[in-house]
């Protein structure tokens, strides 16, 4: 999967845009080797937009691409679920505890990827705020690219911030352990999904020392 962005014409590059480890190479481009990106008869069932609700049990509140006016995908490519993996990543950007503050850093986000690192959209599935907003990045059931070898099995979750300098607010990690919990009830993950830092699978800090520690006491967290 490859991605793009646009802010207003603004361009609002992320601190690891500019290298370094604490991000790494986390991203993984598949490119269009893998899937189908046609022929997929679902839309994204579990996100809501201002008049929808979700009956799904533990489902949180998810801010549609709509919403925070994500740009059009270049291509969009299909996962078989449910997936085996969740694989947890922070941004390396600045953390922001309300949507209208995290709003501009997701899109700043879809702008790097899809300018900067080629790829079609987004590479999250999903990303959260330090308030615990949670916003769709390609969302459920596409193939995402934030994990080389784990793209295609996988929704990978960032936490908008930098958690090697501070710890995940407890509004943000409930909120991922809800996104998951829905995921499971709504057969999009299986029942024995595996939840891992970006960390267990590459060359990277990701998600930050913080959260890391922090996600060895979560539901579904596994060793590799």
């Amino acid at each position: 999967m490859r991605e793009k962005s646009d802010y207003g014409r603004q361009y609002h590059k992320p601190s690891w845009a500019h290298g370094g480890n604490s991000h790494g190479n986390q991203h993984g481009n598949a490119g269009n080797a893998h899937g189908n990106q046609h022929g997929n008869p679902h839309g994204n069932p579990h996100v809501m937009d201002d008049a929808d609700s979700i009956e799904s049990f533990s489902c949180p509140e998810i801010v549609t691409r709509k919403r925070w006016q994500a740009r059009e995908p270049l291509h969009v490519f299909y996962t078989i679920l449910p997936l085996e993996f969740v694989i947890v990543h922070h941004t390396v950007t600045n953390t922001c505890n309300a949507q209208r503050k995290c709003v501009p850093i997701v899109q700043s986000i879809q702008n790097y990827h899809m300018d900067d690192l080629k790829f079609d959209d987004i590479g999250y599935n999903f990303l959260i705020g330090g308030d615990g907003s949670v916003f769709e990045g390609v969302g459920w059931h596409r193939r995402g690219s934030h994990t080389y070898g784990y793209n295609s099995r996988s929704i990978g979750i960032a936490f908008m911030g930098n958690y090697e300098n501070y710890a995940p607010t407890r509004k943000a990690v409930q909120a991922a352990k809800n996104l998951i919990e829905c995921g499971i009830s709504n057969y999009e993950l299986s029942k024995d999904v595996k939840v891992f830092g970006g960390r267990q699978v590459q060359s990277t800090a990701s998600p930050g020392e913080n959260l890391f520690e922090d996600m060895k006491n979560w539901p579904h967290w596994a060793e590799v």
